[in-house]
């Protein structure tokens, strides 16, 4: 009986997967009708996992260039941003209001923040694939924008949110979706920023 409602509950989960790429491609397809993009957050739920590594490995380069330049987009959640049918990305939803009044490089960090923590665990991405792809846009976005004022924030900033996930832990939240993100993002920021040397010609080139 055990292994009857297991196959039950397996072939129940694998038609709830089928069910949500198809959602996934119509919303797709109604999106290139009106003549718009459809955003990141759609997209993946219909991408294998090398479509995955490229495409956010595109976009984390494209976060890059678009801080570099001295921009910030304040809710960098990759259901913000659409990708136009040649494959251009395209930002939505910017926050204008804390721009000048916080430097420069708290808000990217911000943004670089959001923009892992939405890829964690979305959709079909699970909790190993999370982690080695997370690692890899870390190193992709640095690569493109060495800025020394986002590395300095954020691991003045790693700390603070390691204490604030240990304080869950105590109160029992272990396996809130949220939390299992932030402690993948935490673990990935603490291996790839500890062995990152800031440039330190990036404050002559970036605003600060």
């Amino acid at each position: 009986m055990a292994n009857g409602l297991r196959a039950h509950a397996t072939r129940r989960h694998g038609g709830w997967r089928r069910a949500r790429r198809e959602g996934a491609r119509s919303r797709e397809r109604r999106d290139r009708a009106r003549g718009r993009g459809a955003d990141v957050d759609r997209r993946l739920e219909s991408w294998n996992e090398p479509t995955r590594k490229r495409e956010l490995g595109r976009l984390a380069d494209d976060l890059a260039r678009f801080h570099r330049a001295g921009h910030w987009h304040g809710a960098a959640h990759i259901k913000n941003v659409t990708i136009d049918a040649d494959g251009g990305f395209r930002r939505i939803d910017f926050e204008e209001n804390a721009g000048a009044l916080v430097p420069l490089p708290i808000v990217q960090s911000a943004d670089l923040l959001q923009f892992l923590n939405t890829i964690a665990l979305a959709g079909p991405i699970g909790e190993h694939e999370s982690a080695m792809l997370l690692a890899e846009l870390v190193e992709r976005y640095f690569d493109g924008h060495p800025s020394e004022g986002v590395v300095r924030v954020l691991r003045r900033g790693l700390p603070w949110l390691e204490s604030g996930l240990g304080l869950a832990a105590l109160f029992g939240r272990r396996t809130s979706k949220g939390l299992r993100r932030a402690r993948i993002e935490a673990r990935v920021l603490s291996a790839t920023l500890g062995g990152r040397c800031p440039n330190r010609s990036d404050s002559a080139r970036t605003p600060s």
